[in-house]
Parts: structure tokens; sequence; C-alpha cells
């Protein structure tokens, strides 16, 4: 067993329905590319019926606090930050296709 599982565990004993230490281990296992243990973890996660819950983020504009959860359609303008953010979507792919084109050579 790995110092992170049994960090996790430890962490899961104070605390069992707090599964995000293994989130965490899990993470760190797939960004070495460990997907067997990837799939280790979150097999345990899920046998426990612990489910990853939703981000929530929050910011201040003009004095006023917005609240916001990964793929929360419940904001009274979500329609419109939606529409925003597939703009920025589409214009980062547009600005990523032009940066492709600087690297191309034309030959006469």
């Amino acid at each position: 067993m790995d110092l992170v599982e049994w960090v996790a565990e430890k962490l899961t004993e104070i605390d069992p329905l707090d599964h995000s230490p293994f989130v965490v281990v899990s993470n760190m296992y797939a960004s070495s590319g460990r997907w067997m243990d990837v799939e280790k973890v979150r097999g345990a996660i899920g046998r426990d019926g612990l489910r990853k819950l939703a981000g929530w983020s929050s910011i201040e504009v003009d004095g006023v606090v917005h609240e916001f959860g990964s793929r929360d359609s419940t904001h009274q303008r979500a329609g419109e930050i939606y529409a925003l953010l597939h703009g920025f979507q589409s214009l980062s792919k547009s600005m990523d296709s032009l940066q492709r084109i600087d690297q191309v050579v034309i030959i006469p």
C-alpha cells in the first residue's frame, strides 16, 4: 500500500463520509499514468457508496456574491453565462487555429 493510500484511509477513519482523500489519491495516480491504481481507488469509492460531490465556486462582482456549481443550471442567468462560456470556447479554438496557421510553411 502506498503512503498516500494509507494517509487517505486514516483521514477517512476520522470522517467516514468524506471520500475526498481518495479522490486526491486517484487524481495523483492519474497524473502519473497509474491507471490500474486509479480504477482500484475509484472502485473502492463506489463500493463504499460514496459519490464525488460537485465543486462549487463563488465570485464577487460589484459587491454581489454569485455562487455556482459544476454543470449548474439553477443560476438565474445560467443561459447567458453558458452562452458567454461557449463564445470564449469558440474564440479559444479560433485562436488556436490561427497559431497553427503561423506554423504552416507555404511553398510557392
